[in-house]
């Protein structure tokens, strides 16, 4: 008889309503990366290239979101598992505004988005008045 998939499915990873602070986003990072190595086969470049991706995203939502706001906001990260496709996908939003960066003439800033970009298999960014959602993800992670 054959078994319900969904009994060994991979369980998503949240970590909503996080503070959007340099301190507070550690934790979410760092679930994040248990979370990777306990569920899948990766290994230490990738791990390493995965959970950099996932902290600029996180490091943007800190520094750039909430700038205007007189408190800090939050960021909410979500861990998928396609496992029909053997693809990871993980979204972080905050919900703050978009803010245009300011020019940088000796182009010291702005790798982040780059980053993101070359590190994941496939990466977008909404922006929206509610605020922005990075979606990245990587193909082949099998499940242990």
């Amino acid at each position: 008889m054959p078994k319900d998939l969904s009994e060994h499915a991979v369980a998503p990873l949240r970590c909503t309503g996080v503070a959007a602070e340099p301190g507070a986003v550690v934790h979410p990072r760092s679930q994040f990366q248990a979370w990777l190595v306990q569920n899948f086969i990766v290994d230490a470049e990738r791990l390493s290239s995965i959970t950099l991706a996932v902290n600029e995203a996180l490091a943007n939502s800190v520094e750039h979101a909430y700038v205007t706001y007189d408190r800090p906001g939050s960021v909410d990260v979500r861990a998928d598992h396609d496992e029909a496709d053997s693809v990871v996908v993980v979204e972080v939003a905050d919900h703050g505004r978009w803010r245009e960066p300011a020019p940088d003439p000796l182009h010291l800033r702005g790798r982040g988005i780059p980053l993101i970009k070359a590190l994941s298999d496939k990466a977008v960014i909404e922006k929206s008045n509610r605020g922005t959602k990075v979606t990245m993800s990587w193909n082949g992670l099998s499940r242990r």
